[in-house]
This record gives C-alpha cells, sequence and structure tokens, in this order.
C-alpha cells in the first residue's frame, strides 16, 4: 500500500476527484467525492497557485489566476479568470465564501486600462460579494455582497459596505468608507480599522492552514484510506497477470 506520504498533495487530489468516490459506510468518519476540479486550465493557461495558498474543495479557479503567498479562496467561491485577462489575488488576502471574481469579455476597458483584476496585500473580500475587472488595493475590506463594477480602483485601507454597489469607473481615494447604491463617500477610515483589518487577514491565514491540514490528515480525514486500496487492488490484478 502507497503512504500517503509518498503521494502528492496534487497527485491525490486529482486521482479523488476524478473518481468521485465515496468511502465505505464502515468507516466512522465517512466523505462523499465528487469530480468537482479546483484548479481548471483555459486554453493552456493554467492558475498559478503558490504552495502554502489555500483553496477550498468547492472552490473553483480558473484560467489565468495568480494566488500568492498565503493567499486563500473559501467554500463555494469562483475566481474565474480567462485566457485574455487576469486576476491577481496578493499576500495574505482571503477570498470568502461564494464571492466571484471576474473578467470582462474584452481585452480593454473603455477608460484603455486591461481588463485585469487586481487585489492587493491584506485585503478581505468578504461573502458574496462580486468584483469584476478592477483594481484593489492594499489592506482593503469589501463587505459581504458588495458589487464592485468594471474599472473601479479602491485605493490602499478602504472599505466598501455590506451590500453597496459601485458604479462602473468609481475611484474610491485611500482611507474611506463608501456605502449604498450607488456608493457614496460616508466618512474617513482611521488607522485602527486599518490595524484591525491587517491582524483580522492574519488570523483568517491561520484559520486557512487549519482547513488545510484537515483535509490531508490522517486521523480525521479518509480520502487518502479509500485511494489507498485502490491502489492496492491494482497492484493485486497486476501480480495475478
Amino acid at each position: 500500500s502507497l503512504s500517503l506520504s509518498k503521494l502528492s498533495r496534487r497527485n491525490l487530489s486529482t486521482n479523488v476527484d476524478y473518481l468521485g468516490l465515496k468511502i465505505p459506510k464502515t468507516n466512522k468518519y465517512a466523505e462523499t467525492f465528487a469530480k468537482h476540479r479546483q484548479l481548471l486550465p483555459i486554453n493552456n493557461n493554467a492558475p498559478y497557485v503558490s504552495i502554502d495558498s489555500f483553496i477550498a474543495p468547492n472552490a473553483i479557479v480558473t484560467g489565468r489566476v495568480g494566488l500568492l503567498e498565503s493567499a486563500s479562496v473559501w467554500y463555494g467561491a469562483i475566481v474565474k479568470g480567462d485566457d485574455k485577462n487576469l486576476i491577481s489575488v496578493g499576500f495574505l488576502t482571503n477570498i470568502q465564501d461564494n464571492v466571484v471574481i471576474n473578467c470582462v469579455p474584452k481585452p480593454q476597458l473603455d477608460n484603455g486600462f486591461p481588463s485585469d483584476v487586481s487585489i492587493g496585500k491584506l485585503c478581505t473580500i468578504n461573502q458574496g460579494a462580486i468584483l469584476t475587472s478592477c483594481a484593489i488595493g492594499d489592506v482593503c475590506n469589501i463587505g459581504q455582497g458588495a458589487i464592485i463594477s468594471e474599472g473601479c480602483v479602491v485605493e490602499y485601507g478602504s472599505m466598501v459596505a455590506d451590500g453597496a454597489v459601485l458604479a462602473p469607473y468609481t475611484q474610491i481615494p485611500s482611507k474611506q468608507l463608501w456605502a449604498g447604491n450607488p456608493a457614496k463617500f460616508i466618512r474617513e477610515i482611521d488607522d485602527d480599522e486599518i490595524t484591525m483589518w491587517t491582524k483580522n487577514a492574519e488570523n483568517i491565514h491561520k484559520l486557512a492552514k487549519e482547513h488545510k491540514e484537515e483535509m490531508f490528515d490522517e486521523e480525521h480525514g479518509t480520502s487518502y484510506q479509500q485511494y489507498e486500496a485502490i491502489l492496492e487492488q491494482d497492484n493485486n490484478k497486476k501480480n495475478k497477470n
């Protein structure tokens, strides 16, 4: 039997996803596996994912996407790059549950800038937000359900409130809070809030590490058990032949 330590994480996840397996009910911990693919190349443009980043099992990252060190993409999130535009996610930035990040289907915006998405370091993109062909500076906080339309720029240390909608090509200066639909300036952001967001991003990274380790934990995770059993069956068949 091939031990988990001898398997690369990529090979393990690829084979389990491909087979769509279900652990026998006799096991104390049972997991059902779908054929979901976390990483999907588009026309040979595959996502780049740093080794210490985290992508939840049911999230998906496609096309020209770069996840830098310690970034995380949480449950149900979609980071939908293509073969023309780039989506970059910075150091210690977290993309929370059910967020959608995408690019408009053209190489350039009306203002002449590329239709890319750029998200800086230490940002939190909260649950259900939608970002399209925009630029988010470092240490920004995008609220739950907020919509950042194409061409928008959110500069360093700014916040877009829950449910706010930024009209296309809106620019938010550094250290401001905007809210509403369409979103408007509310107040300035102070340094204490930026410090809090920084610590929050660091804490989310610690949580992401725990989730990542749990996916490959031999005590509570069970995916490796059935994968090893299949390898053993194949080896037995080969030996008999």
